[in-house]
């Protein structure tokens, strides 16, 4: 884990599979499991509208990324107050010296786009659909990042080997 951040550790959402989002870049992935986490009290709905949507145009600004996230748009939204920019996550991406920030953006309810700013730093450089990224994170109303760990499904049980007869 980096010196330059103390970090606790979040529990991940119950109700959130990773496998519904493969339409995803793993950042992207790993970035909505956690805002889906985050704002599961004021968006419920979060994750199956990602799981639903589809990818659109995607875009390295230069100074972050922009991800379109195409969601039906007859679709009721289970919180319509919502509209604006949502989230805040965090991630360490790509060798960048501080952390790049990420927030979804819904209209009325709805998801239109995940949004990653770099607070200055250069990006032109990276590519968004492969780049390395660890230590994703949520900034608390306090200011303490808490890391966010997502759990992972436990591995199948082997089977039990017959025992040779005595």
């Amino acid at each position: 884990m980096s010196p330059r951040l103390r970090l606790q550790v979040a529990a991940p959402s119950p109700l959130f599979d990773a496998r519904l989002m493969s339409h995803l870049t793993p950042l992207e992935s790993a970035v909505m499991d956690a805002l889906v986490w985050q704002m599961g009290d004021r968006v419920p709905d979060l994750a199956a509208q990602v799981a639903a949507s589809s990818p659109g145009l995607r875009r390295n600004t230069g100074a972050g990324l922009y991800s379109q996230m195409v969601v039906d748009a007859n679709r009721p939204a289970a919180n319509p107050d919502a509209t604006g920019l949502f989230g805040t996550v965090h991630a360490m991406v790509g060798g960048l010296a501080q952390p790049i920030g990420f927030q979804v953006e819904l209209r009325q309810g709805r998801l239109i786009a995940l949004h990653g700013w770099s607070y200055g730093q250069d990006t032109r450089a990276i590519d968004f659909a492969d780049t390395a990224f660890d230590e994703v994170f949520i900034v608390d109303d306090t200011g303490r990042s808490i890391l966010y760990r997502p759990a992972r499904p436990a591995p199948e049980p082997a089977s039990p080997r017959p025992r040779a007869a005595v």
